[in-house]
């Protein structure tokens, strides 16, 4: 009756297993959770029947976010009023997209392929705490000015100077 419904929760649910000795229960069985008095929509799965992996994804209306996540860690969130992406594997890499701010992790190695890759700053890029190895078949610099501290020795130039070096490092 459209004139006496308001705010429903109505879940759906089916088993997820095949032995009938054991009872259905939200642990064992796929649903659907539809909630207008949560502001949510769930979707779960299970792993009754020898799912490697539990899944769950909520649109949650409430807190303006959308939410894909499985059982060993791994999720993906979407968050509008935050202007947030970001994905998270169970290993704690992630990528986090936050406004005007972008995060990348992982604790190994991020690889990056591309036929051509630009990178611009208005202010700074920090170098690498322990090395940085660039193979290259023509390096250009330009800059007003360059410092470069390399064990006791150091070289600077600026203003209008230019620097050359030649020879082979090994």
């Amino acid at each position: 009756d459209k004139s006496r419904r308001r705010l429903e929760t109505v879940l759906f649910a089916i088993s997820g297993i095949r032995d009938e000795k054991i009872e259905n229960g939200p642990d064992n069985m796929y649903w659907v959770e539809f909630s207008s008095h949560k502001k949510t929509i769930t979707v779960h799965t299970s792993k009754g029947d020898g799912e490697p992996y539990i899944y769950d994804i909520q649109i949650d209306a409430k807190n303006g976010r959308i939410i894909v996540k499985d059982d060993i860690g791994n999720s993906i969130l979407l968050h509008s009023a935050e202007h947030r992406i970001r994905a998270t594997n169970a290993s704690s890499s992630l990528i986090d997209i936050h406004k005007k701010i972008i995060d990348i992790y992982a604790e190994d190695q991020v690889n990056i392929t591309t036929k051509r890759l630009t990178v611009k700053t208005t202010d700074t890029i920090h170098d690498a705490s322990s090395s940085i190895t660039t193979k290259t078949g023509k390096y250009e610099l330009k800059t007003d000015s360059y410092k470069e501290n390399s064990g006791s020795k150091d070289v600077s130039v600026g203003g209008n100077y230019s620097l050359s070096v030649s020879g082979s490092c090994g």
